[in-house]
């Protein structure tokens, strides 16, 4: 993904932060080369993916599902984590399905993903005694519920 000139000496790589001054283009550059190189892309795609499949999709009476999502996201510094993150509620709440998520994300994704969904008609502490099982996925759900 190039580099764009977003205003007067002002540089984005894709939709990340915007630098603007001396030295700008040249950061933005940087930015990028070091998010293709550290798997934070897959995050990236995580976090675009869930925006299309949950625009216009409330959390709660008053937040957007996004708005949640991203927040139990920044709980994260680990990029896969992070992916997860983006992920946990997309099964429950909109059309995507496991097998898609194992096709864009891979097997490891897609298990934590599966972990981390309720199953309709699933007791509670059926969910939890399998949800706990997987790590990354109890992680996750960890910061869902903060």
């Amino acid at each position: 993904m190039p580099v764009r000139k977003v205003g007067e000496d002002c540089y984005q790589w894709g939709n990340q932060k915007v630098y603007c001054g001396k030295d700008a283009k040249r950061k933005a550059i940087l930015q990028g080369i070091a998010i293709e190189n550290t798997g934070w892309k897959e995050a990236e795609t995580a976090r675009d993916f869930a925006r299309i499949k949950h625009e216009g999709k409330m959390y709660d009476d008053e937040t957007p599902s996004m708005t949640h999502i991203e927040g139990v996201a920044s709980a994260f510094e680990d990029e896969h984590l992070k992916t997860i993150a983006y992920l946990h509620d997309i099964v429950e709440d909109t059309d995507v399905t496991i097998e898609e998520i194992r096709e864009r994300f891979g097997e490891d994704v897609s298990r934590a993903v599966d972990a981390i969904t309720r199953r309709k008609g699933e007791q509670y502490f059926d969910y939890i005694h399998r949800l706990k099982k997987h790590p990354e996925a109890t992680q996750v759900k960890l910061a869902d519920l903060h």
